[in-house]
């Protein structure tokens, strides 16, 4: 929690940054703060989201508080602007793993299947010991995959045996041309 009287301004208008809002309290902050326009003079949880150019004038009188997974950039951002007066937050309850920065979960993992040739007993999700099969249909795998565009991080395929699903080439061959060799390289 930031130890100053100032106000603060979240730097950051998802859902880490309002769930900071809870932590420190209504009348504590005074906005949010966001690199995207389209967010400009909207409100999230009561609280107006504004752009560098809001504050800029009375950027001494507050605290920032960076709650996001972009801290390098945002932090960038802020020594751009003159800005020195501010902290990451950390709270582990808010990331995906036990780290000193909020991160970002990059793996979106598509269960085509839990057909398996095995049967593990500490197998989570009893994949083997059903009687029929389940295998996605390609319509709905290739929404997945739509669904998905933009995404900066790793796609993969999960079953059981994914390798089993009888259009596995069908489904790998539309997703590399989702996301090609070399963009999943970039990753």
């Amino acid at each position: 929690m930031p130890a100053t009287d100032k106000k603060v301004i979240i730097f950051g208008a998802g859902m880490h940054g309002q769930q900071t809002l809870k932590m420190l309290g209504y009348e504590k902050v005074a906005y949010f703060l966001d690199n995207n326009a389209a967010k400009y003079g909207t409100f999230c949880n009561g609280k107006e989201i504004v752009g560098f150019d809001k504050i800029e004038a009375n950027k001494d009188k507050y605290h920032f508080v960076i709650v996001s997974q972009y801290i390098s950039s945002m932090k960038q951002d802020l020594a751009a602007h003159g800005i020195s007066d501010f902290e990451v937050f950390r709270n582990y309850l808010f990331s995906y793993y036990e780290t000193p920065e909020l991160v970002f979960n990059p793996i979106v993992l598509i269960d085509i299947t839990n057909a398996c040739t095995e049967r593990c007993s500490n197998c989570t999700r009893f994949c083997g010991n059903h009687k029929k099969p389940f295998f996605m249909d390609f319509e709905t795998f290739k929404r997945a995959v739509d669904s998905m565009e933009g995404f900066p991080g790793l796609v993969a395929l999960i079953g059981g045996e994914p390798t089993l699903h009888p259009e596995f080439e069908r489904f790998m061959e539309y997703l590399q041309t989702r996301y090609p060799r070399q963009d999943r390289q970039k990753r």
